[in-house]
């Protein structure tokens, strides 16, 4: 690397003197190539003048890095580097001659040291130990089960009666009775709602499946009922089966 910098002090005004030249050449160039898109007639040969022109900024921007970098290392790099190089090496610094004599320094005599009394010792107090609080037991959240439901054919598996949840539920469970015609869910705030919310109703019985998926992100959170209505072809239902829920966001 000193070997380069060097190189470039070394020659910076033939560097100088070149960039000159072919700035004044590339100038010239851009000049002739500027005359030559204002006279041409067709599209095609004023992009050519100005891919030309394009072309001789590229390398008057080269031009003047070079011009940059040799400013640079012959004004502000190389005096550092001679100037470093003109300190002394650690191993001159070391190699410092010896003197052919040394004064000697008086050896102190040593004095008595009078022997210190022997302190009495202290008596260790008992250290009382810690006797941590009784472990309180952590209450067991409570299970969530399935509400009971009379009719095997109108069953909610899950949510459990008591579930918390949010954003899609999948309800789960069974919607299958004799004359089968269509099951519905409708829900309602609170353990007894006075009326009932429409969800969606289906054509097609279900026996320990995938009743709906049901969107609650749009409700307030709070306690609701869900419950599961299941209806034949001549109108009538059997006993709903209902599981309550806690929504959150």
């Amino acid at each position: 690397m000193n070997t380069v910098i060097q190189t470039v002090a070394h020659y910076s005004r033939w560097i100088y003197g070149i960039v000159a030249v072919l700035g004044l050449w590339y100038l010239r160039a851009a000049w002739l190539a500027h005359k030559e898109r204002k006279r041409s007639i067709f599209t095609l040969e004023r992009e050519m003048a100005l891919n030309r022109t394009y072309n001789i900024y590229v390398v008057a921007i080269f031009l003047a890095l070079v011009l940059a970098f040799t400013y640079f290392v012959t004004k502000k790099v190389s005096p550092a580097v001679a100037e470093k190089s003109h300190e002394a090496s650690p191993e001159e610094l070391l190699a410092t001659p010896t003197p052919l004599f040394m004064l000697r320094t008086p050896t102190p005599v040593p004095t008595a040291t009078p022997t210190p009394s022997p302190t009495p010792a202290r008596k260790k107090r008992p250290t009382r130990r810690f006797i941590p609080p009784p472990a309180t037991a952590t209450p067991a959240p409570p299970q969530v089960k399935p509400p009971a439901c009379p009719n095997p054919g109108v069953k909610i598996v899950e949510p459990g009666d008591g579930a918390t949840v949010k954003g899609v539920v999948v309800v789960k469970g069974t919607a299958a009775i004799p004359d089968f015609q269509y099951y519905k869910l409708e829900f309602g705030p609170g353990d007894n709602p006075k009326n009932w919310s429409f969800i969606n109703s289906w054509k097609t019985p279900v026996s320990n499946g995938v009743l709906a998926q049901w969107n609650v992100a749009a409700l307030p959170p709070g306690r609701y009922s869900l419950r599961l209505v299941v209806v034949d072809k001549r109108g009538n239902y059997p006993q709903p089966c209902v599981t309550h829920i806690n929504i959150t966001k």
